[in-house]
């Protein structure tokens, strides 16, 4: 009878990839590559903010209408405080994924002059080549700028 010592360990990677490595009679395989492991309920994610305008140049053929249904406010969109996420952030793409639209998350940002520090709600989603892009939903007077070291949790109410 043989034994077979199986044994395995995460690696964790500060950009959140993390790779399953399992061993059988000494040889090593690599499992597929999977982009988050969820366990604990309000995880920090590090992103880079920018801004959209609800036009055609900026979204779809519908700019007034975000990805699950909402309607944006054409005169104030802000007021709406809508953000797109990535897809693999939203559970409509990704079943794993920590946010589905709806879900209200609490941005926050090291910059003191951040003007969009708060509470959002995930309305949107962004292109496929943004990977851990978030876009706010700004009108024409708002600043579009590029922002980075933002993070994103989960708002729950207590």
């Amino acid at each position: 009878m043989i034994k077979r010592k199986v044994f395995g360990f995460i690696i964790g990677l500060a950009t959140g990839i993390f790779i399953s490595v399992v061993s059988f009679n000494n040889r090593l395989k690599q499992m597929p590559v999977i982009r988050y492991i969820y366990k604990e309920k309000n995880i920090l994610y590090n992103m880079t903010g920018t801004g959209y305008y609800p036009e055609i140049m900026h979204t779809d053929r519908s700019p007034l209408i975000t990805a699950c249904g909402f309607k944006i406010n054409r005169k104030n969109p802000i007021k709406s405080r809508f953000v797109g996420l990535p897809m693999w952030m939203i559970k409509s793409y990704n079943k794993n994924a920590p946010f589905k639209y709806g879900d209200t998350i609490l941005v926050n940002c090291t910059d003191s002059l951040f003007p969009y520090k708060g509470k959002w709600i995930v309305a949107d989603c962004t292109n496929k080549r943004n990977y851990n892009i978030i876009d706010f939903c700004i009108g024409r007077k708002d600043s579009i700028n590029l922002f980075k070291n933002l993070t994103i949790e989960k708002y729950e109410k207590n």
